[in-house]
């Protein structure tokens, strides 16, 4: 079983207005959060139960896969898919997903060691 990464410092930058990425099962989904609306941020309570800043401050405290689906959705939804839904996210994240996060600022494409 594959056990999630402790973002701990990693996810530090969304709270500055930047961006993450989130590596899913090896695909990137990046997430600018000074791209998200209020539309967004009430539609993710709505989905997910709580806001995008909410959803990365729990992740740092204690990480699960159900705050992972939420960024990846977040992110699908920034990215070209308007009518995803975070069930459809859920269902395809499970304990067995290998999971990363990655500093977009960092050159280096290579998974962290």
């Amino acid at each position: 079983m594959a056990k999630a990464p402790i973002p701990g410092k990693r996810l530090g930058a969304a709270n500055d207005g930047n961006q993450i990425v989130v590596i899913v099962g090896g695909i990137k989904y990046p997430l600018a959060f000074d791209a998200i609306s209020a539309r967004l941020v009430g539609e993710c309570r709505r989905q997910c139960g709580m806001s995008p800043r909410e959803l990365v401050e729990n992740l740092k405290k204690s990480p699960d896969i159900d705050l992972v689906a939420g960024l990846v959705w977040l992110s699908r939804r920034l990215n070209g898919e308007p009518f995803v839904s975070y069930d459809e996210i859920a269902d395809e994240i499970g304990y067995g997903t290998d999971l990363d996060f990655v500093d977009p600022t960092d050159d280096d494409d290579s998974p962290e060691a």
